[in-house]
């Protein structure tokens, strides 16, 4: 029988893997091998885009690609499907509710494990607060845990704290902990020398560092460059940074001080002394704080993970062949 092949577009509305992941497995680790045109344009048969939708599937559940590439295709079946029993088995323990027919939702499931999550905070159990996210991304994948776990926990801590509920040193534990698993998190994302740079830091006077680190991982997901600045930084180191490395956006965190008299001036100096043509994002639960500068600075405001994802999109489109 003949052989289909398709254009990498197509592959990637098959298989959900975007593009630029599928050009980066390809380059770096020879995940797949798509045959090419005379023009050089890339096509995929129908076993490739079997093969991306497998890989999607164990890197999601937190196997590095690197250490998955090589794998042939019936050993990855095999993989994949351990990991589903897995699944279901970390369903079976976090679920509150029983099973019905139509199952679980995600976000019913995601709210028990930020449950988990807050419990092992408020006992200070490192180990059982990493192995809940390690869960989170067998269920949920590295997208479904940044936005359906790691980032409504942060909030939700935060609340939990300024309430009285939990103390300072709870707050501190939970932002320590997950800190050091999106900076890991971010590192196991592929990334693709071609693709876009983003420079993720909070400005001078903003002491909360979570979500950048967020953003961060979310954009290291989305197949970006990243270089991570971290907190409190002057706008000319900032915008040194991102002409040094030609990057294409500078993506700022707005969480905490929310009353903070300077950060107007540094938020206007960013600005004028970034070139037009490098992007500035703001986001974080502080923004609206200083709507006014923002709006002059800036029309890229993300309200949430999904707002940065989609503006990131908007920014990386790439000529793909």
């Amino acid at each position: 029988m003949k052989k289909t092949f398709h254009s990498i577009q197509v592959a990637s509305k098959r298989s959900g893997v975007s593009t630029n992941l599928i050009r980066a497995w390809e380059t770096r680790y020879h995940a797949v091998e798509p045959k090419r045109t005379k023009a050089q344009h890339r096509l995929y048969s129908d076993d490739d885009i079997k093969r991306l939708i497998l890989l999607s599937e164990v890197t999601r559940a937190g196997h590095r690609i690197g250490n998955v590439a090589a794998i042939q295709t019936k050993e990855l079946q095999k993989l994949a499907k351990s990991l589903k029993n897995e699944v279901a088995d970390i369903e079976e323990r976090i679920i509150l509710f029983p099973r019905t027919s139509g199952g679980i939702r995600p976000e019913v499931r995601a709210k028990r494990l930020r449950h988990l999550c807050i419990e092992a905070v408020k006992a200070f159990d490192g180990p059982a607060l990493e192995a809940l996210f390690k869960e989170a991304s067998t269920l949920f994948g590295g997208r479904g845990l940044l936005q359906l776990v790691m980032a409504p926990l942060a909030q939700e801590t935060g609340e939990l704290w300024r309430k009285g509920t939990i103390t300072a040193s709870h707050e501190h534990f939970a932002s320590s902990v997950i800190s050091t698993y999106l900076s890991a998190l971010s590192k196991s994302f592929a990334g693709d020398a071609r693709a876009p740079l983003l420079i993720v830091a909070t400005p001078n006077g903003q002491l909360h560092e979570l979500g950048a680190l967020l953003a961060a991982a979310s954009a290291a997901n989305l197949g970006w460059r990243v270089i991570y600045l971290g907190g409190s930084l002057p706008a000319a180191e900032i915008a040194g940074a991102a002409i040094q490395s030609r990057a294409r956006a500078v993506a700022l965190s707005l969480v905490y001080p929310e009353d903070d008299p300077n950060l107007d001036s540094e938020l206007l100096s960013l600005r004028d002394l970034m070139p037009k043509d490098i992007e500035l994002i703001i986001g974080g639960r502080a923004m609206t704080s200083y709507s006014t500068t923002v709006d002059k600075v800036t029309k890229l405001q993300a309200k949430n993970l999904n707002d940065f994802d989609s503006i990131l999109d908007g920014l990386h489109k790439p000529q793909i062949k």
